[in-house]
């Protein structure tokens, strides 16, 4: 609820367009990503499930985990931008499957989502059932992202991370909060895109970002009881 909270604060001071420090895409639009840092007892995975699923009734809410669970991991909510089919190529072998984004773009701005094996098959036309809503492809920026790299706050609260990396490393080291709970490094942000002159205006943009922060669910904290 204090990360949301911050981010609604830094967001409403923001009356100018924030053009310099926004990310310009080949296609004229701009990218900005506001982000806090979130220390929460538990573990990473149980945060960010327990907080895509307090997002319930929110569409679309993506999940994203790396092999070794625990690791890395980015839930949703809401989305900034989908990149869909038609965006695909539909059906053209030489169309695009992953959306394009300039090489200044900060790494932490990313899409969530898949393409179909048989997306540019000529044979594999017929789409299966669960793959009807979403065509070929279907990548999305999340309004509103969790993430947590499995890293856990150190002993005097910071990070504990490899120089040159924006994602922490496994950290052996774990802080625990007054009542002896370890807290799991995460980050909150909101994601925002824009297009001076058309397609839709910073001053949308960010109305929508700011009621989708305020709608942000805070997920139930687990119980914990000690004895003497």
């Amino acid at each position: 609820a204090l990360a949301a909270r911050q981010l609604v604060q830094i967001l409403s001071a923001l009356d100018e367009t924030p053009e310099e420090e926004a990310a310009l895409q080949p296609d004229g639009w701009h990218l900005l990503r506001l982000e806090v840092a979130v220390a929460s007892p538990g573990t990473s995975t149980g945060l960010v499930m327990d907080w895509l699923e307090a997002q319930a009734g929110v569409f679309p809410r993506v999940l994203f985990s790396t092999r070794d669970a625990g690791s890395f991991l980015v839930a949703g909510s809401g989305a900034a931008h989908v990149y869909s089919d038609a965006a695909c190529g539909g059906g053209d072998p030489a169309g695009t499957v992953l959306p394009e984004l300039s090489p200044q773009t900060n790494e932490r701005i990313r899409y969530v989502g898949g393409v179909r094996f048989d997306a540019f098959d000529p044979e594999g036309q017929h789409v299966r059932p669960e793959w009807e809503p979403f065509g070929r492809c279907c990548w999305v920026l999340p309004r509103v992202e969790l993430s947590s790299t499995g890293s856990r706050l150190n002993s005097s609260g910071g990070e504990s991370s490899e120089a040159g990396s924006s994602c922490p490393s496994l950290s052996r080291s774990e802080a625990e909060d007054s009542r002896g709970h370890r807290l799991v490094n995460a980050v909150l942000a909101v994601q925002l895109r824009w297009q001076p002159g058309g397609g839709r205006s910073w001053a949308v943009e960010r109305r929508l970002s700011l009621e989708a922060l305020k709608n942000v669910r805070l997920c139930q904290a687990p119980i914990v009881y000690r004895g003497i």
